[in-house]
């Protein structure tokens, strides 16, 4: 079993055996207070999860999407545990996905291979693919003997940035020059690798002592520096150069956050953490080049690293933290909740336009969320919720919404595009809308992965769901500038359906856990769930998927040579097949430009459905 798992599980026995009995009553337990925004509330929850978690990337600008249409999945696993971590896109709809993968894995989702091999245990990976889903390129790095595994990566201005952890002795350099590095120990140091866009190799960062360190997350800054976040233990040495920042935790764990130039020299590096296990897992920066770090912590922790003292103790087994430094390291503020013995996460951060900071991640049981306002008690509805808050720029609880069933839920990876996004993974039968409409979605498995949208104030915007009869769940979230949305993460099952519409899109895992990413593309038509497009030898077919039996569907597609249209009759399937013959070679767009009920209504004002395809 890989070692994210186990981790998983061992957390949850742990919550497990702490969980059901009584509970000590807190002030205000047991009464159920409304948000800011004066909305019903509603329960909501989490997991935690493998070791290396989901993060976000280049966060898109383009606005809500009134409607998501199904776009594609690509899938790369073996017979080993296999999982993408994060993904990132960058202005031109490529995507970036990391993660790990274990033994030979075919990284190449088309007809073509990219193998990419690790030897010894596990390998990270970084996989770029097309805004169509094609294969670009894969960068796999693996030990000889070692392992590593990739857990975060962002994208700016051409520049790819991967933070992970790794063992052992590891050749970063995936072309056949080499930059090896050996970890200081037999523990785990964290790196951070840097690529171009076309997968062209920059530099590696390696940083770790002799406790087990782990690289959690990253980001670049408007200026180009790149800020990592993670944990670790002993005395750690954070500047790679000829200079010396040795930082000391204060017991087991401690988080850490380390701010490079551009050319990976340190500019600083900050440290907080108590006698027991803190963990910093996501990272965010503002406009102005603020971090803004999330993580969890227990017992008594001192998080202003600048030495005025903020001190703030756990109420359970471990308590959620949001805390923002300046772009030169200076404390401005922290905020934490958490509940008494239970296991509360903040899985990860954002910031809007506005400079609002938004978190998701799970809770169990009760927790006060405005613990030092007015208060905000939310109950999880089973083992663990989904929430997502909102904090004003100086840290002040805004509101809050939450959403769960009797399993375990938990929000994974949060994305701003005016609205917000979030993904994970949920267990049976879950409403994702905390207001009082109700949009229960029941699991097809053990867990489903899913995308939700709310509006910045609080209401809900829309769910999809996927997954098949095993564990399956999103960890990575990424919005292209189209308002595209891209999703990484893992399954289990031998009967996946990737798509969250009426249609089908199958996968079956190869092994313990497979790798994926989905493409949901940004539409204006209700009616239009999925548009697929094939070619081969001149000839091009369209199928379209749309909400109108036995209406018709009309599909015009165009290159720089020709152009055609087609209309036909959508099955009581949801189903409509359109070929077109004799098509010289080039690069076309089509798209659906009418979609009409059974009588003949047009029920699609705009033009909807564009997918691009070369014919050759």
């Amino acid at each position: 079993m890989a070692y994210g798992k186990c981790i998983l599980i061992a957390i949850l026995l742990l919550a497990a055996a702490n969980a059901p009995g009584e509970r000590h009553a807190r002030s205000g337990e047991g009464t159920l207070q409304s948000n800011e925004a004066g909305r019903p509330d509603s329960n909501a929850g989490h997991p935690d999860g493998a070791e290396d978690t989901a993060t976000i990337a280049q966060r898109g600008r383009a606005g809500a999407c009134p409607h998501m249409e199904y776009g594609w999945s690509a899938a790369a696993g073996a017979a080993g545990f296999d999982a993408a971590n994060s993904i990132a896109v960058d202005d031109d709809g490529n995507s970036y996905s990391v993660g790990i993968f274990t033994g030979k894995v075919d990284f190449d989702p088309g007809r073509q291979k990219q193998i990419g091999k690790a030897m010894n245990d596990d390998g990270s990976f970084v996989t770029s693919l097309s805004p169509e889903g094609l294969h670009r390129w894969t960068a796999a790095v693996a030990g000889r003997p070692g392992r590593a595994s990739a857990g975060g990566v962002f994208q700016r201005d051409g520049r790819i940035a991967v933070m992970g952890r790794f063992n052992g002795k590891v050749d970063f350099d995936p072309t056949p020059s080499r930059d090896s590095r050996r970890s200081a120990t037999d523990s785990s140091d964290f790196f951070l690798s840097t690529f171009d866009t076309n997968s062209d190799y920059r530099w590696t960062v390696t940083v770790g002592g002799a406790a087990s360190d782990f690289g959690r997350d990253v980001v670049i800054d408007p200026a180009g520096n790149i800020a990592v976040v993670g944990w670790f233990g002993e005395k750690v040495d954070f500047d790679p150069g000829r200079g010396r920042q040795k930082l000391q935790s204060n017991g087991d764990l401690d988080v850490f956050v380390a701010k490079y130039s551009p050319r990976g020299d340190l500019e600083w590096a900050r440290s907080w953490g108590g006698a027991e296990h803190d963990e910093a897992r996501s990272v965010t920066a503002t406009a102005a080049g603020e971090i803004i770090v999330a993580g969890e912590f227990k017992d008594t922790v001192d998080f202003d690293p600048t030495g005025k003292g903020d001190v703030r103790r756990s109420h359970g087994e471990s308590d959620l933290f949001v805390t923002k430094l300046s772009a030169d390291g200076d404390y401005p503020w922290t905020y934490t909740a958490g509940g008494i013995d239970d296991l509360d996460h903040a899985l990860d951060v954002v910031v809007g336009d506005d400079d609002h900071v938004y978190v998701t991640g799970s809770f169990e049981q009760t927790v006060d969320f405005d613990e030092f306002g007015q208060g905000d008690v939310r109950r999880s509805a089973g083992f663990s919720d989904i929430f997502l808050i909102r904090l004003a720029p100086d840290g002040t609880y805004r509101w809050g919404i939450t959403a769960g069933g009797a399993g375990i839920d938990f929000g994974w990876a949060i994305a701003f595009d005016g609205s917000l996004l979030i993904a994970g993974g949920f267990s049976n039968d879950v409403d994702f809308d905390p207001g009082e409409g109700e949009d229960v979605r029941a699991s097809s498995g053990v867990w489903d992965a899913f995308v939700a949208r709310y509006l910045l104030d609080g209401s809900y915007a829309g769910a999809w769901t996927f997954g098949g009869e095993l564990s399956d769940a999103a960890r990575g979230l990424a919005l292209d500038r189209d308002g595209n949305i891209l999703v990484a993460g893992e399954y289990e099952s031998l009967k996946m359906d990737f798509d969250p519409t009426i249609g089908i899109d199958p996968g079956r895992s190869n092994g313990q856990d497979d790798a994926y990413v989905v493409k949901l593309f940004c539409g204006a038509c209700e009616a239009l769930e999925r548009h697929d497009l094939s070619a081969r030898k001149g000839k091009l077919k369209s199928r379209v998927w749309a909400l109108a039996p036995q209406g018709r569907v009309t599909v015009e597609c165009e290159s720089r040579r020709a152009s055609a249209r087609k209309s036909a009759t959508i099955g009581e399937n949801f189903v409509a097949d359109l070929k077109f013959k004799d098509l010289p070679e080039g690069e076309y767009e089509c798209h659906v430009a009418k979609v009409e009920d059974a009588d003949g209504r047009r029920l699609c004002s705009e033009l909807s459905g564009i997918r691009r395809i070369s014919i050759e």
